[in-house]
């Protein structure tokens, strides 16, 4: 009887899930992993977070904010296989990913509540939103010795020197 009401939960699950649109990211991880994504609800902290990021870059926050998904993928890390990965075989190994076009932010599963991650993503969505340039700006995100607005930066040499 168990197993059948399992069975039944599972299979409701599933199918309220089938008509959410799937998440974007070309998303893998290493070989002995196996990849789980899952959505998840935006936790209460996330919304003064995003507060925050804002006030703190001086960017307004549209409400599109209500509408980001958030997705947590199970590793500590996870690779971004995109264009560098297609073309050069180089992978891009990251703790958190964000497709504002898609209203998508991803985080592996050990830093859902870490503050700087959230910061150092939901800036991406806010530079979108602002008509900004994608990247890592040193005006927006800072240098490693000197982060700015508490988010720590990543740079890609040559690419977010600009």
């Amino acid at each position: 009887m168990k197993r059948l009401l399992l069975a039944l939960a599972l299979l409701f699950a599933v199918s309220a899930h089938a008509q959410r649109p799937r998440p974007s990211a070309d998303i893998v991880l290493r070989p002995t992993w196996s990849l789980v994504i899952l959505e998840f609800p935006e936790p209460a902290i996330y919304e003064r977070w995003w507060r925050e990021i804002a006030d703190c870059e001086h960017l307004p926050l549209p409400a599109e904010h209500l509408n980001v998904r958030y997705f947590a993928v199970n590793g500590r890390e996870f690779g971004i296989s995109n264009i560098d990965w297609l073309i050069r075989g180089v992978m891009n190994w990251a703790i958190g990913y964000s497709i504002p076009n898609k209203n998508e932010m991803y985080l592996a599963f050990p830093y859902l509540d870490e503050e700087y991650l959230f910061k150092h993503e939901a800036t991406h969505f806010l530079m979108y939103w602002a008509g900004e340039d994608a990247g890592h700006p040193e005006s927006r995100y800072g240098t490693v010795d000197n982060p700015h607005c508490g988010i720590v930066p990543y740079r890609r040499p040559g690419i977010d020197d600009k």
